[in-house]
């Protein structure tokens, strides 16, 4: 089944997403990276600050300058983000396929 017949039949199962726009292949992938990463950024600092005071982190982080807890939270947030997309954006790399060989096998 190609590309082209395969909507046909999703709009003749679904009456209900018929007119809807369809996303497109890069708007796709781009959810893909940001999706994960959110989700894992989420877990990784609730299970970070259910054993770290965002407080005390600041101060052993950057001792000099008193930070909020509400900013601590943000950071640590924004930084599991942040390595949840390298992660993300990595498998997306890695996933794509090979260029095809020409006919003589180069």
């Amino acid at each position: 089944m190609n590309d082209e017949e395969r909507p046909d039949r999703l709009e003749a199962s679904l009456p209900e997403l018929v007119g809807q726009k369809r996303w497109t292949r890069k708007a796709q992938r781009f959810a893909i990276i940001l999706w994960p990463s959110f989700g894992a950024a989420t877990i990784g600092c609730i299970l970070c600050f259910a054993f770290i005071d965002p407080e005390l982190l600041g101060l052993a982080l950057i001792p000099e300058r008193e930070i909020s807890a509400l900013t601590g939270y943000g950071i640590c947030f924004f930084s599991f983000w942040f390595i949840g997309l390298l992660s993300s954006g990595t498998t997306m790399f890695l996933r794509r396929p090979r260029r095809r060989e020409d006919d003589n096998g180069e």
